[in-house]
């Protein structure tokens, strides 16, 4: 098919107006992922974007310098930021993955925080609350075995250094290329152990994750 503009004459035709839909759908669909984290989330994060690659032509992963905040309400207020900075350059996000632990923050604002998510979304942009009941290692541990105890922190570490044949490291930047092939088996388990909490609020899910939604969103674009 000829590239070459279309003719002044030919602009109101039909096939006209085809070919300029099927150039819409080609536009990409952007992503914004912030997290709490300096090292550990950034490092896998920033993998995964890596990974789809070539795929953004659909698909653009976008992630802020802007340093995040351990407070999970504040962290979506500078994720609304970002998005505001990005819309300026002409880069409208579709979807905001904001990724935070729980370790030490109170319940209350642990839960508020996923339901501020919810209540600003709208049609244009959906915000998802990417939580970690306690923490990110527990999405990690899920890579390899149904987990489904409340034994913390200090018990995911000694358990990935096993399966990783490594001391686990918070700081390894190959963390994504490490668990990559166990990704599709983490979704399951994490799906598995949110259905077991049911409706319960994000604090009362422990352990728990929701990471494993943005792999379910984007695995098909997952080399």
């Amino acid at each position: 098919m000829s590239n070459k503009p279309p003719k002044k004459s030919d602009k109101n035709k039909p096939w006209i107006e085809k070919r300029r839909d099927r150039h819409k759908l080609i536009n990409p669909e952007y992503h914004l992922i912030v997290s709490e984290g300096e090292k550990t989330e950034p490092n896998y994060f920033n993998g995964l974007k890596k990974d789809i690659g070539e795929n953004g032509r659909k698909i653009k992963i976008e992630i802020p310098t802007r340093k995040g905040s351990k407070n999970p309400l504040m962290l979506v207020d500078s994720a609304q930021k970002s998005v505001d900075d990005y819309r300026k350059n002409d880069i409208y996000i579709k979807h905001v993955w904001v990724v935070y632990d729980k370790d030490d923050v109170p319940d209350n604002i642990f839960n508020d925080a996923a339901e501020k998510c919810g209540k600003i979304s709208n049609d244009e942009i959906t915000y998802h609350a990417l939580w970690s009941n306690e923490s990110v290692e527990y999405w990690f541990v899920l890579h390899y075995e149904y987990l489904n105890t409340d034994t913390g922190r200090e018990d995911y570490y000694p358990k990935l250094s096993k399966y990783m044949k490594k001391e686990y490291d918070k700081a390894d930047e190959k963390i994504y290329d490490i668990l990559k092939p166990q990704y599709k088996e983490a979704i399951k388990n994490a799906k598995r152990m949110m259905k077991e909490h049911g409706n319960a609020k994000p604090s009362e899910c422990r352990p728990g994750t929701r990471i494993y939604e943005i792999f379910d969103y984007l695995k098909a674009y997952i080399k």
